[in-house]
């Protein structure tokens, strides 16, 4: 009697979470919609920092393109299930985030390529510098 009890108290707090749980925040298997990206440019010094928060689901990074100015520092805040290892080709970032923040100073116009080295499919993001 009490092994049910248990099991039935914790159906019901795990059906509140999932309930009250924001709807871009609930985990189904199924491609996630989500609102638009959270974006903001701030000065810091003489130089701008751009935050992006990134996400990644099983269709690949969100947003999918990410845009920067010249001398900017883009900071990317990673909002991960697990821990991934990211990198940036030509921006020499390479390393695991899951909750954490990645900074790259946009030194050069062009355009650089956000990849998931160790995700089951190749996962890909664009980053333009303009």
């Amino acid at each position: 009697m009490r092994t049910a009890t248990i099991i039935i108290a914790v159906s019901v707090l795990m059906l509140l979470l999932v309930a009250c749980s924001p709807e871009e925040q609930r985990v189904t298997g199924e491609a996630v919609p989500l609102t638009s990206p959270s974006t903001t440019v701030t000065e810091q010094g003489a130089a701008a920092v751009r935050d992006y928060e990134v996400r990644l689901t099983d269709d690949g990074f969100f947003p999918a393109t990410f845009h920067a100015e010249p001398g900017e520092t883009l900071r990317l805040v990673f909002l991960l299930d697990e821990p991934r290892f990211i990198s940036i080709d030509g921006l020499g970032v390479a390393e695991h985030v899951q909750a954490g923040v990645v900074e790259a100073v946009a030194k050069e116009q062009g355009e650089y390529s956000l990849l998931c080295l160790d995700c089951d499919d190749a996962h890909e993001a664009l980053i333009v510098i303009a």
